[in-house]
């Protein structure tokens, strides 16, 4: 009995850690900045920004790329084009500090407030040209979203996660 059960630990053990492994790596998949593309194209009327923005998913790419362009603009430093400045992450540091992380999960997860950030989610659909098929049923999409940049940061301001002058 005891030479079975020490191997049923060992695979027990063993399969637990490779759960633990797993998600550690989808939790920083999100936050890696080489996993998507985020440039500014435009600025539009009323503190809008237009974000040129990579998402890729099997179903979820489109999503995914609405939720890169809110998190680009908080944790990433986007670049602009010649028509448009690049802008600055309002958060002080590329991934969010162990205090905010149940904030940017709630914020960020598939019912989250991002979503009231951008402007034009419904209208959103990549065109032919900007979808790349990955294999296995993997898509990576290329969407132009409006995100109501100012809005954006006087909710951070407001929640306490980026300090006013940041935001100015």
């Amino acid at each position: 009995m005891k030479k079975i059960f020490i191997p049923f630990t060992f695979l027990f053990a063993l399969m637990s850690l490779e759960g633990f492994a797993q998600k550690a790596k989808r939790a920083t998949v999100f936050t890696n900045d080489n996993n998507y593309d985020a440039q500014v194209i435009a600025v539009g009327t009323t503190g809008t920004k237009y974000i040129y923005v990579t998402g890729t998913g099997k179903k979820g790419a489109v999503f995914q790329a609405q939720q890169n362009a809110i998190h680009a603009c908080i944790f990433k430093n986007i670049p602009g084009t010649p028509n448009a400045d690049g802008v600055p992450q309002l958060y002080d540091s590329p991934e969010p500090k162990a205090e905010d992380i149940a904030f940017f999960d709630d914020f960020f997860a598939p019912e989250g407030l991002f979503f009231n950030f951008i402007a034009n989610r419904s209208t959103i659909k990549p065109e032919n040209k900007d979808i790349v098929d990955l294999g296995k049923g993997y898509y990576q999409v290329k969407l132009k979203v409006q995100v109501n940049y100012d809005q954006l940061k006087q909710y951070l301001v407001d929640n306490g996660k980026v300090k006013a002058f940041a935001a100015d």
